[in-house]
């Protein structure tokens, strides 16, 4: 799949929005939790004031990408009207929760020289099931056996 056929899927529900041109800043934090989610925030440049409805999206793959990077496309809705035609920034963040092992960075979409890539240098953790057993099929009682388990 092309970064065009990615972007028509994020795109699908944002029929009026238009990618953000210029992309300052991307950033990521892997938030530990189990499982662990992925919050990636960027700064982004618009041409003047006036727009609206700013979505940071992740493209969907029917398989995930040979390279491991995940594509994001920055997206607004123009200003219909009059705007100020100063240079605004702006900030977004999209939260993967649960993201899957196979990403090993992010790809964020801009126009032209836009486009810019953050690897991932740090390991999600590993999510962590334990079980606990009761005797008399009692709840606290497997709840207590299932934390001896974690302490020990």
């Amino acid at each position: 799949m092309t970064h065009f056929q990615n972007f028509a899927c994020a795109q699908q529900k944002r029929i009026n929005s238009v990618v953000v041109s210029t992309i300052k800043n991307v950033s990521y934090s892997i938030e530990r939790s189990n499982p662990a989610n992925l919050l990636v925030t960027l700064t982004a440049t618009l041409p003047s004031g006036g727009y609206s409805d700013f979505v940071l999206s992740r493209a969907v793959y029917k398989k995930p990408p040979k390279d491991g990077i995940q594509d994001y496309y920055f997206q607004a809705t123009p200003p219909s009207g009059p705007a100020t035609q100063a240079l605004i920034d702006k900030e977004a963040s999209n939260r993967w929760i649960a993201f899957p092992g196979w990403v090993t960075g992010v790809r964020i979409h801009g126009m032209g020289d836009g486009v810019r890539v953050r690897t991932i240098t740090e390991q999600a953790p590993k999510p962590v099931q334990i079980v606990g057993r009761s005797q008399s099929s009692n709840l606290n009682e497997a709840l207590a056996n299932a934390l001896k388990k974690l302490i020990n």
